[in-house]
């Protein structure tokens, strides 16, 4: 994937840091759903770095924001 300066930008902050460790932590907790997702036109992407990949393509997202409703949508309901 080709990374543009804003992109990168993004990837080199604390926020970025941040959101990496709680989307890995949510990886390795049974009560999210994090199975890799299929895309016709992409290799199958890592859950981690699938969102990271998002977040980075859309600068005007709050991360924090994103990651909330990311745990609401892929929690497991039991």
């Amino acid at each position: 994937m080709r990374t543009t300066l804003s992109q990168q930008k993004f990837l080199d902050s604390e926020i970025a840091i941040t959101v990496r460790a709680q989307l890995e932590r949510m990886l390795e907790d049974p009560a999210f759903n994090t199975c890799s997702t299929y895309a016709a036109l992409a290799e199958d992407t890592p859950f981690v770095e699938k969102h990271m990949n998002y977040l980075s393509d859309h600068p005007k997202l709050d991360p924090q924001h994103y990651v909330a409703n990311l745990r609401l949508m892929t929690r497991i309901k039991r």
